[in-house]
């Protein structure tokens, strides 16, 4: 039991990062700047949700992007 809770929490993570690789490439068409300016996958993610499709917003959502 103990190790299929470990190889579910593998798999799930593998799918988190395999999901935020897409954004980043699916995004990147629409901000290629946007990768380069934010590392960490949380932050991305809430910064695309966040912005949407403007992204001349990026510099004042920055404040509620790292709370």
């Amino acid at each position: 039991m103990i190790v299929q809770a470990i190889s579910l929490l593998d798999d799930v993570d593998k799918e988190l990062n395999n999901y935020v690789m897409r954004a980043r490439e699916w995004y990147g068409w629409h901000f290629p700047e946007l990768g380069k300016i934010i590392t960490d996958n949380l932050a991305f993610v809430k910064a695309v949700k966040l912005m949407g499709n403007e992204p001349f917003l990026f510099l004042g959502c920055l404040s509620q992007i790292f709370r």
